[in-house]
């Protein structure tokens, strides 16, 4: 069977450990790797990005209903979807404004989570130990790198010099193609 996303998902919903996940949380580590070596500061222009698309969507919700709340076609569904618009407007200027310290969470959120997930896949290979010693070694590197990986992207909390952000988009991007062509 062919590898795709659909069966990807499934393959990680049903067990965190099989190689389905391995794969897709190696595909979303090389994204981030990508991401810090082309853009730099990644989750902050991503945050800035879905500020102005909430801000878009919002202006769109308000004044599309508030022109029916003065043609007096209002309903329950007007109402909400105004506020909807509005509360989508003021989360926009909130990640515009705080956009910057927001990013530095969610660098050390996304670290923590993919280091670890490389200790629980460590822990798993360690209790497993497949036939070949050549395979247990493979996953042992592989898991250490997911461990490295989450700790420098972690470390982007507090570090955020040019050079450490190469060094952990290369991590990265190296540990989820490597996780993504070998399982």
């Amino acid at each position: 069977m062919a590898t795709t996303l659909k069966n990807t998902q499934t393959g990680a919903k049903r067990n965190i450990l099989s190689n389905s996940a391995i794969r897709y949380v190696g595909f979303v580590t090389a994204f981030i790797g990508v991401m810090l070596l082309m853009i730099g500061r990644m989750t902050s222009t991503v945050i800035q990005l879905l500020s102005i698309l909430l801000m878009l969507i919002g202006l769109l919700l308000f004044s599309g209903n508030i022109k029916k709340i003065f043609k007096k076609q209002n309903d329950k569904d007007t109402t909400i979807y105004l506020l909807v618009g509005i509360l989508m407007i003021a989360i926009s200027v909130f990640l515009h404004l705080y956009g910057g310290q927001i990013s530095k969470w969610i660098d050390l959120i996304i670290g923590i989570i993919i280091a670890v997930y490389g200790l629980i896949i460590l822990i798993n290979f360690s209790i497993k130990k497949s036939g070949k010693k050549a395979k247990f070694v493979f996953n042992v590197i592989v898991s250490s790198l997911f461990i490295v990986t989450g700790i420098l992207i972690a470390l982007l909390f507090t570090v955020s010099g040019h050079t450490f952000m190469i060094v952990t988009g290369v991590f990265a991007t190296v540990t989820g193609f490597v996780s993504l062509i070998a399982y």
